[in-house]
């Protein structure tokens, strides 16, 4: 094996176990304490438990979409939503606030998230939140180009829209 390149190990993209609830409350609940949130500033700690209870409740509504991005470190992201005709519908987003860059995690991720719905043939994306407080409304409206429905914690875009941010963050 000497002189032997090694190509890095690749990130995996794969749907939640029951295990990665632990680490998703924990980064959950770590963004409450920054100063600049990431996402919903004014909702409160979450449990494991919590975590696995949205999702549960989540399958009353369609059938589940969900991404965990991990890599030789550990978790990097995590985003659950539901599929309805072709209708997307998310309401939770978690990324490793221990990251160097998490807002450009969230992203890129996202991006690859988004690009999987394209291929499944979406054609409309729905963004719920709990607040309106938090970078990813800033991320939503001037990056993705979501539009926000009237003073609701609700935005949402278009096929069109999707595949514009997916093409630029991803450069392809």
């Amino acid at each position: 094996m000497r002189g032997e390149i090694l190509a890095p190990p690749c990130p995996i993209f794969r749907t939640f176990r029951s295990s990665d609830a632990n680490v998703i409350a924990q980064h959950y609940n770590k963004n409450l304490t920054k100063p600049d949130n990431i996402w919903c500033a004014t909702s409160g700690p979450v449990s494991p438990a919590y975590i696995k209870l949205h999702r549960l409740a989540l399958k009353a509504r369609g059938s589940i979409l969900d991404q965990v991005h991990e890599d030789e470190t550990g978790f990097l992201s995590y985003f659950i939503g539901t599929k309805k005709n072709d209708t997307a519908s998310f309401s939770m987003g978690v990324v490793n606030l221990d990251h160097p860059q998490p807002m450009d995690l969230l992203r890129k991720d996202t991006a690859l998230f988004m690009k999987n719905l394209l291929n499944m043939g979406i054609n409309k994306l729905r963004i719920t939140g709990s607040s309106d407080q938090g970078s990813y409304v800033d991320w939503m409206e001037q990056e993705v180009k979501m539009k926000r429905v009237g003073k609701n914690n609700l935005w949402i875009a278009d096929r069109n829209t999707l595949k514009s941010y997916v093409e630029k963050t991803l450069s392809i």
